[in-house]
């Protein structure tokens, strides 16, 4: 697994050192679906809006090694170690090389395969995985951190208690996103076909 993951971000940095508007179009993609949420579409846009960028700048600022050791995927010392990869500046020469399309493809797919074999079978990674992405929710503004916290938690558990904490402005709305979106995004990776979800990313011809 730990070469399916450092071959897929080591293709995906490449991809964006590339083109340069994969990241626009990949984001467009993502703020469009959140239109389809219903009353949920601000929280969406807002979490996308704030998350996203940090997420690109991640990808292209960290190696794939030390990316796919903080998601568990390569060994690693500790999870506090690992977590400190997301802040180093790797010094991989960031200009454009040949692309290898068919190489894309066939690595982002072995690398999503791998991916829901782990959401199949290995529920404390997914547990771990879950408490990497809340420590990420401190990040945001006050307001939307918290309710980022509580929308990671719906990945293990119902959350209406602490839902319920958030006042009358924000519980419906926090309830609705735990118990409808991330459910629903974690069935997209786990059931979806790991060639379609690599077209989607661009790294796979449709």
């Amino acid at each position: 697994m730990c070469t399916d993951c450092t071959n897929f971000f080591d293709d995906w940095k490449q991809l964006m050192i590339n083109n340069k508007t994969v990241v626009d179009e990949l984001t467009q993609e993502i703020l469009e679906q959140c239109t389809a949420l219903g009353g949920l579409d601000k929280l969406c846009t807002t979490l996308a809006k704030e998350y996203l960028p940090k997420l690109w700048q991640a990808l292209a600022e960290n190696s794939p090694m030390d990316i796919c050791r903080s998601i568990y995927f390569c060994e690693a010392g500790t999870a506090k170690e690992s977590l400190s990869a997301i802040t180093r500046v790797n010094t991989l020469q960031q200009v454009p090389v040949e692309l290898d399309n068919q190489k894309y493809c066939t690595d982002c797919t072995a690398f999503m395969k791998d991916l829901q074999g782990v959401a199949a079978n290995n529920k404390t990674i997914i547990s771990e995985l879950t408490e990497l992405v809340k420590e990420q929710c401190s990040q945001f503004d006050p307001v939307v951190a918290e309710l980022c916290t509580k929308a990671v938690d719906q990945l293990n558990s119902l959350i209406t208690e602490q839902c319920s904490m958030l006042g009358p402005d924000f519980e419906q709305l926090c309830s609705e996103f735990t118990k409808e979106y991330l459910p629903q995004l974690w069935d997209m990776i786990s059931y979806n076909d790991a060639g379609l979800i690599c077209s989607t990313l661009y790294m796979c011809e449709e």
